[in-house]
């Protein structure tokens, strides 16, 4: 497993701003380790995700006549149904016409999930981000009864506490070389470091930067959330 160290580390060499033959200061990993939260928890969090998708199988509670039926996913309180760090839903699938089947629904505009509040069985749900990070989920109809649900959702990265930079960033290999690319990119101006547009790793810094953002834009599920 990588650590957030390691990663900078190896960011601070790919990018020529430590020499291969000396080690960061303690003052480059703690000062980057804020900077990496930043990057990989907020704003490439989406692109992030890709790599944390995980089911989780929840009850959810009867709705009532006449409310539009809600829960939330996320760790932000302890109220909330789903405690996990989700950055959005990506499907839901309902247990709860045969135990044998899980019975595919889909992600609908809030307009066609709070038309009606007749409680039914749930065949469509729109997602919302909240301001902690948690995701607000409608569903339309609301359960008549208490109902399985198997929820697929791209998670967020674990916050990277520790200022030495020991905590371990649960990506995989690709996901680390991409998180050492992206971290130089944004890094290497403070640092006083300029290189040429041309030289191949800014070339291959701009590449995983495109293709992280242009995955986040051409999934419908992460659209929906971010609108």
């Amino acid at each position: 497993m990588t650590t957030a160290a390691q990663i900078i580390t190896e960011c601070l060499h790919l990018f020529g701003i430590v020499d291969q033959t000396e080690q960061p200061t303690a003052t480059d990993i703690a000062n980057n380790v804020t900077i990496l939260n930043d990057l990989l928890r907020a704003e490439q969090a989406d692109g992030a995700c890709q790599y944390l998708i995980k089911r989780l199988a929840v009850t959810l509670p009867p709705g009532t006549n006449g409310q539009v039926y809600s829960f939330i996913v996320g760790n932000g309180s302890p109220s909330y149904l789903v405690q996990v760090d989700a950055v959005a839903i990506r499907s839901i699938w309902m247990n709860d016409i045969n135990l044998t089947v899980n019975r595919e629904t889909r992600m609908a505009p809030i307009s066609d999930v709070v038309r009606t509040t007749y409680p039914g069985i749930v065949t469509k749900w729109h997602q919302e981000r909240q301001t902690d990070g948690s995701v607000l989920v409608t569903a339309w109809q609301p359960p008549r009864a208490p109902a399985n649900a198997l929820i697929e959702y791209g998670g967020r990265l674990a916050l990277i506490s520790h200022p030495a930079g020991s905590d371990v960033v649960a990506l995989p290999p690709e996901g680390i070389h991409d998180a050492t690319l992206l971290l130089g990119r944004r890094i290497m101006g403070s640092y006083g470091r300029v290189l040429s547009p041309t030289d191949p790793i800014i070339i291959d810094a701009e590449r995983v930067n495109a293709r992280w953002r242009d995955y986040a834009r051409g999934q419908q599920w992460l659209r929906f959330v971010r609108n």
